[in-house]
């Protein structure tokens, strides 16, 4: 039995905007989902409707089998878990985790550091026994590596009490660190609901590829014809899934999968002009011409060469990307076309 089922839930915040539209969902026993997307996208409203805060206007919420829609929150058995949810900053970690746990009584404290404090809300919050949970952004308020800390312990906790999880993470980085499964969100709407290898390699939308991973993703149009696609001048090879897409699309290129070094086995080469040099934190990257379009990618270590100076990029073919241009949806990813590495 499932721990969660969402079918065709939709709740509109104006009469005629949707903040959350048509999703379907299923929460399996033990499991994590994180759902992920840019302010507006409904994170916060799906939780609320789980959560029993808000009423659905279509379709329905099934906790454990049953059916929730009109029951009161007290009784649908969640927990919710909110950004800076301490309720007694004051209060030492043991008088915390006691509010839960047994009749509060006063012990001698000083007053706990911001992190005892959140990790005395997440001891508070998996304390409760067999409830189904619900994290909106928990740790937003913190610095990144407390953040990555209390992600590791939040997934220990997890795996060892069996809890279902339901988490609406601000950041690539926190949504792999616990998620089984990603959800992309997008004006209301669950765009893609994959592994993390899945939603990293296998991107469903445009958007989803843009908007997850740690580095923004190459878009440039292109014209695929007889197997190719045409950037401008430069024509590359597609790899079998792709070449039979023909027309006017979007190629997607992650600036981590082109090298200046050939990849191993089949490699895509791409001759181009340096015009700059970067850095996203200590990767070094180049910024180069291709054809008519302007790409990153990641040197892998200090590049000599001047600016204006022609190089090569590689890239292996199964780590292209295609988008409808209209629609936005991926194409090429039908049976038989999950993501290997290379």
């Amino acid at each position: 039995m499932a721990a969660l089922q969402l079918n065709g839930l939709s709740k509109s915040c104006d009469g005629s905007t949707s903040s959350v539209d048509d999703i379907d969902l299923v929460l399996q026993p033990g499991e994590c989902i994180v759902v992920i997307g840019p302010p507006g996208s409904g994170k916060s409203t799906l939780l609320r409707l789980i959560a029993g805060l808000e009423r659905p206007d279509r379709g329905e919420v099934r906790i454990g089998g049953k059916r929730v829609n009109t029951m009161a929150p007290r009784r649908r058995g969640v927990a919710l878990l909110l950004p800076g949810a301490v309720q007694r900053p004051a209060a030492s970690v043991l008088e915390q985790l006691a509010l839960w746990l047994r009749p509060p009584r006063r012990w001698p404290h000083r007053p706990p550091s911001p992190g005892e404090r959140e990790r005395a809300a997440i001891g508070r919050f998996f304390a409760r026994q067999g409830a189904l949970l619900l994290c909106d952004e928990p740790l937003s308020q913190l610095d990144a590596p407390l953040r990555a800390e209390l992600c590791h312990e939040i997934q220990q906790l997890r795996r060892q009490r069996g809890s279902s999880l339901v988490y609406v993470a601000q950041d690539e980085a926190e949504a792999t660190a616990l998620a089984d499964r990603i959800g992309v969100m997008q004006g209301g709407r669950l765009v893609q609901l994959g592994s993390p290898a899945a939603v990293m390699h296998q991107p469903a939308t445009l958007f989803a590829a843009s908007f997850f991973g740690a580095l923004p993703m190459n878009l440039v149009s292109c014209r695929v014809a007889d197997g190719y696609a045409a950037v401008g001048p430069l024509r590359i090879a597609l790899p079998y899934r792709l070449s039979g897409c023909v027309g006017e699309h979007t190629l997607g290129l992650r600036p981590e999968h082109l090298t200046l070094e050939p990849q191993p086995g089949v490699d895509v080469t791409m001759p181009a002009t340096l015009i700059g040099h970067e850095a996203w934190g200590d990767q070094p990257l180049v910024r180069a011409r291709v054809g008519n379009a302007e790409l990153r990618a990641c040197a892998g270590g200090p590049v000599a060469a001047p600016v204006g100076s022609t190089i090569e990029l590689h890239l292996h073919p199964n780590r292209l990307h295609l988008f409808d241009r209209k629609s936005g949806m991926a194409l090429g990813h039908g049976a038989g076309a999950a993501w290997q590495g290379g």
